[in-house]
């Protein structure tokens, strides 16, 4: 059998050989296991250094943010005081100055709408009681007049409702049938003639009363509507006779065909003004007119709203007409031309310039986004203000708002490296650690290498920056500071924690930004001379790079870990061989037993001296 093999100790010997290896295997793993916890321990010495280069390199990135040029140098930058009526936007051609500025009257692009009208139809009141009129959930059965008596609207029988559709002269007549059921009421009826009315609107008034809105133009208009259904009362209360009507006017669709003529650009310039026509067919819709319109790319676009026609000029500004050809018959049937001059009633939008007041004196724009009213800025115009508002512009505006906020974050960082360093500098280990946490505490405690570390963060921020006017070269001028510890103890500034003043920041950004900024982004020829950031970048960079404090000690952590992790390899493997060569030998004694054990017995049934059968 062999040594890894299935093993029945003791089956010769009667000696159990498995716990005897066993209890040996752990004694020889005892070695082992104080590598193992001298490794584990370096791991969390590890893991704690790369925590706090991580916080270093954070204090690294806030400072190179509050030191960065590009951010003190500033850039074009415009507020305006109305934002309900204009936006303003700088260019880099910006200048510094203030505008009083009023928004008088907005561009404006030439718009012209279809003149024709829907008509409409309205059918009698009705009533379930005296006094008491029907509503869209009053079943048709219920029906009465302003007496009370009913109409006579039975199950199963048909209303129709009948009209004539058309123009005088080219009307033809139309009707929808509706089958009264048990549960039947005025909604059900409206949306059985809406079905059948097709283009039409049919709703529900005050009273019950039908009511029905044919679409745009007389070619579209119903008239002569009615409700029957063969009862005489019914017929009577729904005749056409009772109905109340508005005549629509215009055409719905192109009457002829032929070419519909536009002419886009400045009236008092005919010659600069484009010419252009759209061929259209008879029959045609509004939808399709306006596909056909824009189509053509003439510098207008068509749209159909509330049912009619409507072109619009591209292009806002004065300059901008847009006109109908005024022999054109199709501009005549769609209402734009009327006795063979352009239409005022259709012409609902005259196109203008928009008109700002800068400083006094007023100032056009074809455009509502204007970028000539003010140097080197955009306006977009929005609405007409009542009074006048503030623009400022600034070539190299730099934002009061952001460098708070970055010094801020730069305080945020240096105490979260300083709590880092304190938590592990002050964590001890434990003296009797009953779980693995405890067992790696305290690896870092009382390490001379990160009180370094913390001394080079504090004298980089609270030495003085050489160079500068008293009262202006220090951290603490620009309102970041360790407090004032006064008659008690100040924890946080024991700790090495700073706070921040956003008064005394804000301060100074108003009154001096030059001074302001050299307290951070300084790069004198000594490090005496630095300001706060560049000292913090260049001290942060030197811990946190390749052969720094903290990058050597985490590589000779690393270099430990390997090493006790080869040791740990290399006593397992010693133990392990130790262990198949006891297990092999003691499995050799068992077979030797064996084979005693099975030699005395054969002796033993040897017939014995003087012994006869």
């Amino acid at each position: 059998m062999a040594a890894e093999g299935v093993n029945f100790t003791g089956l010769s010997s009667g000696v159990d050989t498995k716990s005897i290896v066993d209890q040996l295997m752990r004694l020889e793993r005892i070695p082992i296991t104080r590598v193992e916890l001298r490794r584990n321990r370096e791991e969390a010495r590890q893991k704690a250094l790369n925590e706090i280069s991580t916080k270093i390199s954070q204090v690294r990135a806030a400072a190179d943010a509050l030191r960065d040029p590009t951010f003190w140098n500033g850039g074009p930058k415009a507020v305006g005081g109305d934002d309900a009526s204009y936006g303003v936007v700088a260019s880099s051609t910006t200048v510094k100055s203030a505008y009083a500025v009023q928004v008088k009257q907005l561009a404006a692009a030439d718009a012209w709408r279809q003149q024709a009208t829907a008509g409409t139809s309205t059918l009698a009141a009705s009533y379930t009681a005296p006094g008491v009129l029907a509503d869209k959930t009053t079943k048709l059965t219920d029906l009465k007049d302003a007496s009370g008596t009913s109409l006579g609207v039975a199950v199963g029988q048909t209303i129709t409702f009948a009209a004539t559709k058309g123009e005088p002269g080219s009307q033809t007549p139309v009707s929808v049938g509706y089958t009264v059921t048990a549960t039947s009421t005025l909604e059900d009826l409206r949306a059985a003639v809406q079905t059948g009315m097709a283009g039409s609107t049919v709703t529900i008034e005050a009273g019950g009363r039908l009511r029905v809105q044919s679409a745009i133009g007389l070619d579209a208009a119903l008239s002569d509507v009615s409700m029957t259904t063969g009862v005489a009362a019914f017929d009577t209360q729904f005749s056409a006779a009772t109905v109340s009507s508005t005549t629509a006017s215009g055409y719905g669709t192109v009457r002829t065909s032929g070419p519909l003529r536009l002419i886009v650009g400045d009236e008092g310039a005919a010659a600069s003004a484009l010419s252009f026509e759209v061929a259209l067919t008879a029959g045609m819709t509004m939808a399709e007119v306006a596909a056909r319109i824009n189509a053509s790319n003439g510098g207008v676009t068509a749209a159909v709203i509330d049912g009619r026609l409507q072109v619009t000029g591209s292009a806002t500004g004065a300059a901008s007409d847009v006109r109908f050809d005024p022999l054109s018959s199709i501009a005549q049937d769609l209402g734009f031309v009327a006795g063979g001059v352009p239409n005022p009633a259709a012409h609902v939008v005259t196109s203008r310039d928009a008109i700002v007041n800068v400083n006094g004196a007023d100032v056009t724009s074809a455009s509502n986004t204007a970028t000539s009213i003010i140097p080197g800025a955009t306006l977009t115009l929005k609405a007409v203000a009542t009074s006048a508002s503030t623009v400022t512009t600034d070539p190299l505006s730099v934002d009061a708002a952001e460098a708070e906020k970055r010094a801020k974050a730069l305080v945020d960082a240096y105490n979260g490296a300083m709590d880092m360093l304190n938590i592990k500098m002050s964590e001890k280990s434990v003296t009797a650690p009953t779980n693995e946490v405890d067992r790696n505490k305290g690896t870092l405690f009382g390490s001379s290498q990160l009180r370094s570390v913390k001394d080079a963060l504090q004298r980089a921020f609270g030495d003085v920056v050489t160079g500068l006017d008293t009262g202006r070269n220090t951290a603490s001028s620009a309102g970041l500071s360790t407090g004032a510890i006064g008659t008690g103890v100040n924890k946080d500034t024991l700790a090495g924690r700073l706070t921040f003043d956003s008064a005394t920041f804000t301060a100074l950004f108003a009154s001096d930004r030059t001074a302001l900024r050299a307290i951070f982004d300084r790069d004198g020829a000594t490090e005496a001379e630095d300001g706060i950031a560049q000292r913090l970048s260049d001290v942060t960079k030197l811990l946190t790079q390749t052969g720094g404090t903290l990058q050597s000690a985490i590589a000779g952590s690393g270099t430990q870990v390997s090493r006790l992790q080869t040791r740990i390899t290399e006593m397992t493997t010693r133990l392990t061989a130790t262990e198949s060569r006891l297990k092999t030998q003691f499995l050799a004694m068992e077979r030797a037993i064996s084979q005693l054990n099975a030699s005395r017995n054969s002796l033993a049934a040897l017939p014995q001296p003087g012994f006869n059968q």
